[in-house]
């Protein structure tokens, strides 16, 4: 392992989690209702009639083109993983090792614990007091100074819970040298997306999960367009 990544993981917190058995649980925001039994039941008898002995398709093949048609894009840009965690971190790996990656604090801390566990220098711009609103100025600042490989933006932020302005973030892929991540885990409350950027910028990777809104946290389903 290369000196630099040693230190950086010298320095690292170990990210855990607890699980106290309560109904609703803000430390992971996940939904206090589980799927309707006779849902589980149809879910139960599909997964009967599956050829277990069988390899699945290497790309989820049926459930991309399910998710391009919802989403309206080519399923050759859509990728399915085992929770979008797994794709921050394979985003991190073919954009960024031993490089420099950009953020704001406080947001999920994922961003900055992959990034540092790869070797690189992870520059978080805090929000502005208050109101937790995205300095724009300050962060378009950086992001000429730092020239990171990736930027990661939660939208709607975690954990402050809102919206960054539409404008300020096509400012920072219009500027930005490398990828700019938009992390829309909890798109499904707010509504909005900039997944109608994703033809004009061809920087911009759009991450989903199907943990929250729909009920999937132990399903371990995530996705990017």
């Amino acid at each position: 392992m290369p000196s630099v990544i040693r230190k950086e993981v010298r320095k690292l917190k170990g990210y855990r989690l607890s699980s106290p058995p309560h109904r609703i649980k803000l430390n992971q925001n996940e939904s206090p209702w589980d799927l309707p039994s006779p849902l589980k039941e149809e879910i139960l008898e599909r997964l009967r009639r599956a050829a277990w002995n069988r390899y699945p398709t290497p790309f989820c093949d049926p459930l991309r083109r399910k998710i391009a048609a919802r989403e309206g894009w080519a399923p050759e840009g859509v990728i399915v993983s085992g929770g979008s965690n797994i794709l921050i971190q394979a985003l991190t790996i073919a954009a960024s090792v031993g490089g420099k990656i950009l953020t704001v604090t406080p947001s999920f801390s994922l961003y900055e614990i992959e990034g540092a566990l790869l070797g690189n220098r992870v520059v978080a711009v805090p929000l502005r007091k208050g109101d937790f609103s995205f300095p724009r100025d300050l962060f378009l600042k950086r992001l000429k100074a730092v020239k990171p490989q990736a930027v990661f933006l939660a939208n709607p932020n975690a954990p402050t819970g809102n919206l960054f302005p539409e404008e300020d973030l096509v400012a920072v892929m219009e500027k930005a040298p490398g990828l700019v991540v938009i992390d829309e885990a909890y798109y499904p409350f707010s509504g909005h997306t900039m997944a109608p950027y994703l033809k004009k910028h061809k920087n911009l990777v759009i991450v989903r999960t199907l943990s929250k809104a729909f009920s999937l946290g132990g399903v371990r389903l995530g996705y990017l367009l």
